[in-house]
């Protein structure tokens, strides 16, 4: 069995040609269809919650060392950016599709007035990046007694 793409910008390609010597090729990118093939950039998924104790990410990086990752905190924001890496390039019969995705990221979240920039860690296991971020002892409210005359 073979596997055929569709490609259904193909057909206006006779009037591309035709068109291009008038407009020339800037109108036209929009119908690169290599543009609209092309695998997208990676993005990693990240959780963020909230305990009583501290706020916590994580973020899922599959296939990723520790060596392509940075977590750096800089003016209350925290920003976590890294590449993934593609392995090789497999060009062989039977290989049809290439699904992963692959490219440097970079996601930033403002911490909280209430988190402890000093104290964060982080912690890579099995491809799940977890982030935690303690929360500064906050002041217990201060109760006012009110008098009467």
């Amino acid at each position: 069995m073979e596997i055929t793409r569709y490609r259904p910008l193909r057909a206006m390609r006779p009037s591309r040609h035709f068109l291009s010597h008038f407009f020339g090729d800037r109108p036209w990118d929009f119908f690169n269809e290599e543009d609209l093939y092309a695998t997208p950039r990676f993005y990693p998924s990240i959780d963020v919650a909230e305990t009583d104790k501290d706020f916590k990410l994580k973020a899922e990086l599959p296939g990723m060392d520790i060596d392509d990752i940075k977590v750096e905190v800089t003016d209350g924001l925290l920003t976590l950016k890294g590449e993934r890496k593609r392995e090789e390039k497999v060009e062989k019969e039977g290989y049809y599709r290439e699904e992963r995705h692959y490219g440097s990221f970079e996601r930033s979240f403002r911490l909280p007035e209430h988190a402890d920039a000093e104290k964060i860690t982080a912690e890579l296991k099995k491809g799940v990046l977890d982030i935690t971020i303690p929360k500064t002892e906050e002041a217990e409210p201060k109760k006012i007694e009110i008098h009467t005359e």
